[in-house]
C-alpha cells in the first residue's frame, strides 16, 4: 500500500516544486518500478486516511489516482 500525506504541510517548497508534487512523482516512479504481479493500492491522509485505490496490478490506474491528489 502506498500512503501519501496530503496535509497542508505538503505545500512547503523545501523540495521543489513542493512536497506533494515530489511525493506524487516518487509514488508514480515506485509504481513503475514495482515487480509486475504485485498488488499496489493508494491511501491519502491528512486528518483522516482515505482509500483511493484498492490493491491492484493495474499500475496506470494507481498512477491516475496519484495524479488526483491535492
Amino acid at each position: 500500500m502506498l500512503v501519501i500525506d496530503v496535509s497542508e504541510s505538503m505545500a512547503a517548497t523545501d523540495v521543489a516544486p513542493n512536497r506533494l508534487a515530489a511525493a506524487k512523482e516518487a509514488g508514480k516512479r515506485f509504481a513503475d518500478e514495482l515487480t509486475p504481479g504485485i498488488n499496489l493500492g493508494l491511501v491519502e491522509f491528512a486528518g483522516n486516511a482515505t482509500l483511493l485505490m484498492a490493491p491492484t496490478t493495474d499500475r496506470d490506474a494507481v498512477k491516475a489516482a496519484i495524479d488526483t491528489l491535492k
